[in-house]
């Protein structure tokens, strides 16, 4: 699959692919700048924003598993919790560290990384769960 860091794939089921752009279009935002929005100039007010739309995303995910009584759903929430937590620690560096913009850059760029292959894997599995469900599919 060809994309740039911030292209996130296609899971199949609408609502999450969007949250899946919006929140990798939010890193984006932390790493232009001022160029695209007010809330980059300053990083730590950024990473929060974009913590909390991770967050936001993560808890809709996991209401969706718990609904479906999906069956890898604590391997997943582990996912999530490995994410947020790496999100939290920038925060923490920066603000203690004065991280420079070269540093953030890097971090950032390994949170989209972690984000895409989460949303290869364990998102996939989750949609295509999710879609079978809405079909009336029940396994055996």
């Amino acid at each position: 699959m060809t994309q740039d860091r911030f292209g996130a794939p296609r899971s199949g089921v609408a609502r999450i692919d969007a949250e899946h752009e919006q929140m990798l279009a939010k890193a984006r935002e932390i790493l232009e700048g001022p160029r695209i929005s007010d809330v980059a100039q300053d990083p730590v007010a950024a990473l929060r924003y974009f913590q909390r739309h991770v967050l936001l995303h993560f808890d809709n995910e996991e209401k969706e598993m718990a609904a479906v009584s999906f069956p890898a759903a604590s391997r997943h929430r582990e996912e999530h919790r490995r994410i947020a937590d790496f999100v939290a620690s920038l925060s923490v560096e920066i603000v203690t560290k004065g991280l420079e913009p070269d540093a953030l850059s890097e971090g950032i760029d390994r949170l989209c990384v972690w984000l895409v292959a989460h949303i290869q894997g364990a998102d996939r599995e989750l949609c295509g769960f999710l879609r079978l469900s809405r079909s009336g599919y029940r396994q055996p």
